[in-house]
């Protein structure tokens, strides 16, 4: 596999925005059905979240089934050793939920994409402290949208990709903040059991309505 910088990472991610944050504890059988449906989609990158030893097997043979393009990220990551496996199990970038120094700093070293995962004012300050400008950023039930944007406000300098609770009903909005990326799960996968077809549907619409919203999109000829 190509290594590609973290740069390069950044900007395949946010030329179709969506990372698809794929459901917990998925059975290997279901993590192949899974690949073989996003294949078929506009989404260009899916993040796993780290439990234990036994997800690297599950990572390895995501990494071998599907298309070399699609971009596979782990997150949870908050020790060296986890993000040394995370690498050599196939992963290209990684998140953690607060800022990890040693993460971040291996990921410096190996031009390896990091997100700093943050959910508080606190926890976005201590990343930017740390030279750490890309952020996942959290975003409850109830007044996402305005704490992405208060955040936005506070931090102009970040780039943040918001996840949680973001949905075919207010997609629209995080297009229009003019987020780069965002990180959706259950309103592409639905609840099990999963459904290929379904997938597809799902993630293809929220693309659509992705672009149609977007200021990066909205301009450009279909």
């Amino acid at each position: 596999m190509t290594h590609l910088t973290s740069n390069q990472i950044w900007s395949q991610i946010t030329r179709q925005a969506i990372i698809a944050i794929l459901p917990r504890d998925l059975p290997l059988n279901d993590t192949h059905m899974i690949a073989d449906a996003l294949a078929a989609t506009p989404v260009c990158a899916v993040q796993f979240v780290f439990h234990n030893a036994l997800d690297w097997e599950i990572v390895r043979s995501w990494r071998q089934r599907s298309p070399a393009e699609m971009l596979l990220g782990l997150s949870s990551i908050t020790t060296l050793p986890q993000a040394q496996a995370a690498i050599a199990a196939g992963a290209q970038f990684l998140s953690s939920f607060g800022y990890q120094p040693t993460v971040h700093n291996y990921c410096q070293q190996h031009d390896i994409l990091y997100l700093s995962g943050a959910a508080t004012f606190a926890e976005v300050q201590q990343a930017v402290q740390n030279n750490c400008t890309r952020i996942k950023l959290f975003v409850n039930k109830t007044g996402g949208f305005n704490y992405l944007r208060t955040m936005q406000a506070a931090f102009a300098d970040c780039q943040f990709m918001p996840t949680g609770y973001i949905n075919p009903d207010n997609i629209a909005q995080y297009a229009q903040a003019n987020v780069p990326a965002i990180g959706i799960g259950r309103s592409i996968f639905g609840q099990p059991p999963y459904s290929m077809r379904a997938i597809i549907s799902r993630a293809r619409a929220l693309q659509k309505k992705w672009d149609d919203h977007h200021p990066q999109y909205i301009h450009k000829p279909r």
